[in-house]
């Protein structure tokens, strides 16, 4: 699914900082890389890994237990990534010494780094902060940040293993697997040609690069859902030959706003193995006694059934009468599509997320049926006591960390008196909450830190009145 677009941003002028929206469970910010090792084309490194949760690892060459963990990266690497768990090692080095890196410590996940130097930097520190290596964010599969800036010695297949739980990919555990494939064939059975597209893409997208079983079956059922889907455009055509408009529109909706159309280009960038880039077998001639042996053709390709899908809609949207009837099918698609992301968010406790896209179907797709289930949805959600409480806790609870964090960095650049209030204010508002016993910690450890910026200051005052003399 599409990555969430709205969270806040907060400012923090005092400190000279810009704090961008990379807290726990807000949406993580952009983050474009090389496109290649050696391209100045910048790339979304969450396009480039839909569908998988993302582990970022911040490193350098000039720290040495940065470059120690690499072993216990490249086991989480073996162990998670048939599970739709990504590793990425981001770095500022020069590219001899990623060279010699690889070398020594042969990661078996990607690197990505930019050559240092200040006009470079932007890439990877523009709308993340990456304080000091080894350094690790935890984003699920909905493109959030589930841990922020923690030590990945700390813990960190524990956390990979809690946000699997609580946003589990397609193929999270055998069992998700199992019932994700047979999903895709109710959907198949039951007519509903996007649902099944998206599903059977997810499943691509999770399995790509992992065992030949498994992707086999998913060029398989890859392969079922391209026959329905040129099945539904044929049944849209005949019955816009019979002048059934209504239905051929919902049909050519459907598939509209559901077939994703990825060029070969971003298959290499995802690594997309051999197998699935391989042109189809012909079929050889039917032997004797064997009849239609060799006459099922090939289903089109997606891109061939996106690109008739969209002439047959063009079509019908050069006649007025029939250009209303295609509008609001168009409509009702999107609709029901953001509908669907948002029962994925309730399921996974994300309420206030859900909520927010359900009233955006009703804003954007007023009058169709869609907006009508948004509608049922939100009603729902503000009727649910305990749907609404955890609203609530979950907005304190950000809030609690964003002045913790504001706080943390004040007094990174000694700012005390600035970190005093807002550490007071986490206290106060959210005392009983992790947040609060943070401050807590922080502001004992304040005078020690007041006392360590008084003692530079006055060896700094001593050095400079020495040079006058």
């Amino acid at each position: 699914m599409r990555r969430l677009i709205w969270g806040p941003i907060i400012y923090v002028l005092g400190a000279g900082v810009l704090a961008w929206g990379q807290e726990v469970g807000e949406p993580a910010p952009e983050l474009l890389v090389p496109d290649k090792e050696r391209s100045k084309e910048l790339v979304s490194l969450f396009e480039r890994y839909p569908n998988r949760i993302l582990v970022l690892y911040y490193w350098s060459s000039t720290n040495s237990r940065s470059l120690e963990l690499f072993k216990l990266l490249n086991d989480l690497h073996d162990k998670y990534y048939p599970r739709g768990v990504t590793i990425v090692g981001l770095a500022v080095e020069r590219e001899q010494k990623i060279k010699k890196i690889r070398e020594e410590y042969k990661p078996k996940f990607e690197l990505v780094w930019q050559e240092g130097g200040i006009p470079r930097l932007s890439w990877l520190h523009a709308k993340w902060r990456f304080p000091a290596p080894p350094l690790a964010y935890i984003i699920d599969k909905y493109g959030r940040v589930a841990y922020a800036r923690f030590n990945p010695e700390e813990g960190l297949e524990e956390k990979i293993q809690a946000v699997l739980e609580k946003t589990p990919t397609v193929a999270a555990t055998d069992e998700r697997l199992r019932t994700s494939f047979e999903r895709v064939s109710a959907y198949l059975k039951n007519g509903e040609v996007g649902r099944a597209f998206r599903l059977a893409q997810e499943l691509e997208d999770c399995l790509r690069d992992t065992d030949e079983a498994r992707q086999e079956r998913v060029e398989q059922v890859m392969k079922q859902v391209r026959a329905a889907a040129q099945a539904q455009l044929e049944a849209a055509l005949a019955d816009i030959r019979n002048e059934n408009y209504e239905v051929a529109a919902r049909k050519l909706a459907d598939l509209s706003v559901n077939l994703q159309v990825r060029t070969d280009k971003d298959a290499a960038r995802r690594g997309s193995s051999s197998r699935t880039r391989q042109a189809p077998r012909p079929a050889g001639p039917a032997r004797p006694g064997q009849p239609g042996a060799a006459a099922t053709p090939e289903p089109k390709e997606i891109k061939e059934i996106k690109e008739q899908v969209e002439q047959e809609i063009g079509r019908l949207q050069g006649d007025a009468y029939t250009k209303a009837i295609m509008l609001k099918a168009l409509d009702h698609a999107r609709g029901e599509k953001k509908n669907d992301q948002a029962a994925e968010l309730l399921e996974a406790g994300y309420y206030f997320d859900a909520r927010e896209l359900c009233r955006l179907v009703t804003q954007q797709y007023a009058g169709t049926e869609a907006a009508a289930k948004a509608q049922a949805a939100i009603d729902r959600i503000n009727n649910d006591p305990k749907m609404r409480e955890k609203i609530r806790a979950d907005q304190a609870a950000e809030q609690a960390l964003r002045w913790l964090d504001i706080a943390d960095r004040y007094a990174r650049v000694e700012m005390f008196d600035l970190a005093r209030e807002y550490y007071h204010k986490v206290i106060v508002a959210f005392s009983d909450s992790a947040a609060a016993q943070k401050a807590r910690t922080a502001l004992d450890r304040l005078p020690e830190l007041e006392r360590k910026a008084g003692r530079r200051a006055g060896a700094s005052a001593g050095s400079k009145s020495d040079r006058e003399k």
